[in-house]
């Protein structure tokens, strides 16, 4: 009898490696801490719209209160909520201070605004 072995995608994003694609139902994302990426379809690739670091990325991703402006920003020529327009990748990192590192990064490296991207607000 063969062992079942699970299938595991990854994608290359700033050097690092993210699972997924998953859909952004985050059914298949993990209850642990990291960053996720929220992507839509672009020449080919992928185009980031939208980036986050969580304690929790399953809760996170599924709650989410930008998720409107994810359907918004897709590059799918409209604004229906399909959501096999939109993908998920996630990278698992339990330091707090290296996830909003690697966000940080990304917006930097990134060649487009990064649509559904809040910058930090400095709270003095």
């Amino acid at each position: 009898m063969y062992e079942s072995i699970p299938i595991v995608m990854t994608a290359i994003f700033d050097g690092r490696k993210y699972e997924g694609p998953y859909t952004i139902d985050a059914k298949d994302v993990p209850p642990t801490p990291g960053v996720y990426l929220i992507c839509t379809g672009s020449s080919g690739g992928e185009k980031i719209i939208a980036l986050y670091e969580s304690d929790d990325m399953k809760t996170h991703m599924a709650s989410n209160p930008e998720r409107d402006e994810w359907f918004r920003n897709k590059d799918d020529g409209n604004n229906s909520y399909n959501d096999d327009a939109l993908r998920a990748y996630y990278l698992e990192e339990n330091s707090q201070s290296i996830r909003q590192d690697i966000i940080l990064k990304m917006v930097e490296r990134r060649p487009y605004r990064i649509p559904c991207y809040r910058p930090p607000v400095d709270d003095f």
